[in-house]
């Protein structure tokens, strides 16, 4: 464990536990977000003085690159893209659980920053230290060094950490009240308006890489992360259109969740519902098997499975996600 490691460690557990034993006070929650930020400005500057010290700027970044491609790199770096996303994460939770007075949702923001920090430091450290240190770095791969790579994926992460915040948001306020004095036009608007529209932009830029670089229109559909924007933006879109704020807020809740197919088959009776990629790397197949087995048992003929092989990630986070590739997973 290198200074930096530790020193993250020390201060995220600190800022947590205080979070955890004063949730009534504002300043751990002020504290937990300053956590993440420094950490993410410590690897800025890693990664803009290209300090081959840490192994993301090593794996991802090189000195001939130029200053916006080198902090693009972030991004690029699995352990990297996956700190900055924490991070947006982490601060969005913390906004929303510092404008409650529960005390469970603030003891559940300070949980949340803790289980975020070590996800990221056990399981796919940015602050590594590389072994042997390599006297060049391995730069960018070709189709990352697009103009977008600087807006596109920050924007996405963004979008994803708003729309998880409007979800505790909305699951605060039907923990109140259940949603039903609030006036969904003025009460519920703001919640799935801001992270709608940010979802939006960064698909639509998505797609416009994909067109300049694979030569047609669309999203990068091998890409677990461009994914992820698909079914928050359906379930965002229902909540702007649902009649009654308990509704609303129930959709905007569920924006943050896995699986929604079971609620989209309960509503429609002739549509074809399923996933369009899951990658096994990444999943059971046999749990996938099995969950989808259980849909098309409850939505007979209307049920669709996309399989992949991409992993889309690197060992470490593989690791994170406890995947051990075994002859079973081959396919």
């Amino acid at each position: 464990m290198n200074l930096a490691t530790l020193l993250i460690t020390v201060a995220s557990g600190a800022a947590a536990a205080w979070g955890y034993a004063r949730p009534a006070r504002s300043g751990p929650l002020a504290a937990i977000v300053a956590v993440w930020w420094l950490g993410a400005a410590w690897l800025a500057g890693a990664f803009v003085r290209t300090d081959l010290g840490v192994a993301a700027v090593a794996g991802s970044s090189s000195a001939d690159a130029p200053l916006h491609l080198r902090l693009a790199a972030i991004w690029a770096a699995p352990s990297g893209s996956l700190w900055v996303w924490c991070t947006l994460v982490a601060t969005g939770v913390a906004v929303v659980a510092h404008r409650s007075t529960f005390v469970w949702a603030r003891r559940s923001a300070a949980g949340c920053s803790a289980l975020l920090t070590a996800t990221c430091l056990l399981g796919a450290n940015p602050f590594a230290t590389p072994s042997p240190i390599p006297r060049r770095g391995a730069g960018l791969s070709p189709v990352l060094e697009h103009g977008l790579m600087t807006v596109h994926p920050p924007l996405l992460y963004a979008a994803q950490a708003a729309t998880i915040a409007a979800a505790v948001a909305a699951a605060i306020a039907i923990g109140r009240d259940g949603g039903d004095t609030l006036d969904r036009p003025a009460g519920t608007r703001r919640a799935w308006a801001i992270p709608l529209a940010a979802l939006a932009a960064a698909t639509i830029l998505g797609a416009w890489w994909a067109h300049d670089e694979a030569g047609w229109g669309g999203w990068w559909a091998w890409d677990p992360v461009e994914n992820t924007a698909l079914t928050p933006m359906a379930c965002l879109v229902a909540a702007g259109h649902a009649r009654t704020g308990r509704a609303a807020l129930r959709w905007i809740a569920a924006a943050a969740t896995a699986v929604l197919l079971t609620h989209v088959g309960d509503g429609t009776s002739r549509i074809r519902i399923g996933a369009g990629g899951i990658m096994l790397p990444n999943h059971a197949p046999l749990q996938v098997a099995e969950q989808f087995g259980t849909l098309a048992s409850l939505y007979p003929g209307r049920i669709d499975l996309g399989l992949g092989r991409a992993p889309g990630t690197d060992q470490a986070a593989t690791r994170a996600l406890r995947r051990y590739y075994q002859g079973a997973d081959e396919f």
